[in-house]
């Protein structure tokens, strides 16, 4: 893989090592159950998690929501409907919807991201077509800056 990826690929031995020591943990499944146990995470840790779209489906535990001095949501509204990453922690009360900011309220500077270094970190995408847009026109005007791809015949 690393010569593949043209990178260097490190295989790990279980899911708990994969996200222990690291700045960015990427969760992107389709899982049912988390993925690691978040007493794992270092202080300062960044997560991205994406793959979790159903209410009956989660990658990450309680204790990983519980540590996470600060969430985002690219929409809480969905993320209600959708995140079921945040199911159990909202049960226990580890949790609650008003501690959570939108995506456009930190990208706007009218919500904190990170307070401090050691802070963890969480981003909850559960995916929303104006993003899909937003990538799609930004692609369209780089292609035909570029000269690059054909017109569609519809």
């Amino acid at each position: 893989m690393s010569e593949l990826c043209l990178t260097r690929v490190v295989p790990m031995h279980t899911p708990d090592d994969v996200a222990a020591e690291k700045d960015i943990v990427i969760c992107a499944t389709t899982a049912r159950a988390p993925l690691f146990d978040g007493r794992v995470l270092d202080e300062g840790t960044h997560l991205n998690v994406v793959g979790a779209n159903h209410w009956n489906k989660t990658e990450i535990d309680v204790t990983t929501v519980r540590r996470a001095d600060s969430i985002v949501c690219d929409s809480i509204e969905q993320c209600r409907l959708e995140a079921g990453d945040f199911r159990q922690a909202l049960e226990d009360g580890a949790v609650d919807w008003s501690n959570m900011h939108e995506l456009s309220d930190v990208v706007t500077g009218q919500a904190a991201g990170r307070q401090t270094p050691e802070s963890i970190t969480l981003f909850k995408s559960v995916g929303l077509a104006i993003e899909d847009v937003a990538l799609g026109a930004k692609l369209l005007e780089l292609a035909k800056r570029e000269k690059l791809g054909r017109p569609l015949p519809f």
